[in-house]
């Protein structure tokens, strides 16, 4: 009987030594680098709307519009105006497009326009092509 309550004290002490507070573990989180997104991530991250244009005025409902970069060579644009009070699209369509930083050219068919990325972030698109002899400059949003 003295034996096991011997090997009972025996077996309780190492136990309480085994299942102790680990101090050796840094409960610090890991810190990882920050991803940087590229340009073309970025495009593709969602559906910009048109939030202004330079030298137009743009109403609420054509601030519906959006350009939808789907994937590295495809863009829907769905256009959006009023028609007797009411805002409804007017025109969507697909286009086909190439990035070479930072260029982006709009193809639909034969016909192409050039836009030059001015600024891009996760919450803004900055783009400006030639237009009239001027150029016009295009404020996106998400």
């Amino acid at each position: 009987m003295k034996t096991l309550k011997i090997l009972t004290l025996a077996f309780l002490t190492l136990m309480s030594v085994s299942c102790s507070k680990n101090d050796d573990t840094d409960n610090t989180p890991v810190q990882e680098d920050p991803v940087e997104l590229t340009t073309a991530d970025l495009l593709v991250s969602g559906k910009w709307f048109v939030n202004g244009i330079s030298g137009t005025s743009l109403d609420s409902c054509e601030q519906q519009t959006y350009f939808h970069f789907i994937d590295s060579n495809t863009l829907i644009v769905e256009s959006f105006g009023l028609n007797g009070g009411v805002c409804e699209s007017n025109t969507l369509n697909t286009y086909d497009y190439s990035l070479a930083n930072p260029l982006i050219n709009i193809q639909n068919g034969a016909t192409s326009v050039l836009f030059e990325i001015e600024f891009i972030s996760e919450t803004q698109l900055v783009l400006s092509t030639d237009s009239g002899g001027g150029t016009a400059t295009y404020n996106l949003v998400k």
